[in-house]
């Protein structure tokens, strides 16, 4: 029988976006603001958010795209990112609330 990761849930920190950002950005600011220190190896799978953040992460990504391109091909291409890169969303969390799942960030295999 193994034991179950340990869960701590957090508060989101605000997604502080920069002049010139893309839309990768919001969501790399998003888990650095986390504690990632882009060095650890992450799993956006054992990170859940409310649906309000995860809109909210959504949104400055779009904000990044002129108008043109909200309503084009590079729309689709902004939410394939997100899919595949965000923090999973958790309907049970509400507000600005955070789940971290153990092992949400690991240690870089060592090299030899």
């Amino acid at each position: 029988m193994s034991e179950k990761p340990k869960v701590t849930i957090v508060e989101a920190p605000e997604i502080q976006m920069k002049e010139g950002d893309n839309h990768g950005d919001a969501i790399l600011r998003f888990y650095d603001a986390l504690g990632w220190d882009r060095i650890d190896n992450l799993d956006p799978t054992k990170i859940r958010t409310s649906p309000e953040i995860a809109d909210e992460i959504f949104d400055k990504m779009l904000r990044t795209l002129s108008e043109e391109q909200r309503n084009g091909p590079e729309r689709e291409a902004v939410a394939m990112l997100f899919v595949n890169s965000a923090p999973s969303c958790d309907n049970d969390l509400t507000g600005r609330q955070v789940r971290l799942i153990q092992g949400w960030r690991t240690p870089p295999a060592k090299t030899t």
